[in-house]
C-alpha cells in the first residue's frame, strides 16, 4: 500500500520562468519517499524557493525535511 505522498516544487532561478509543475509520487515507506526525492531533487546554487513535502496518508504526520539532516 502506498502510504506516503512525496512532493517536490522545483526552485526558481532568477531570470528564468517560474516552475509550473509540482512533481509528486507515492511510496510505501518514509525511507522510500525520501530516497525518491533524493533522486529527483536538483537544486542549482543560484536557485531559491524549492520545497519538499512528505505526508503520511494514514496518520496525517508531516515530515519536516530540515530536521532529517
Amino acid at each position: 500500500i502506498e502510504r506516503f505522498l512525496a512532493a517536490y516544487l522545483p526552485g526558481a532561478i532568477e531570470g528564468e520562468p517560474a516552475p509550473l509543475a509540482l512533481e509528486y509520487a507515492f511510496a510505501p515507506s518514509l525511507t522510500d519517499a525520501l530516497r525518491l526525492l533524493r533522486e529527483v531533487v536538483q537544486e542549482p546554487s543560484d536557485g531559491r524557493g524549492a520545497a519538499l513535502y512528505v505526508h503520511d496518508l494514514d496518520t496525517g504526520v508531516t515530515a519536516d525535511a530540515s530536521r532529517l539532516h
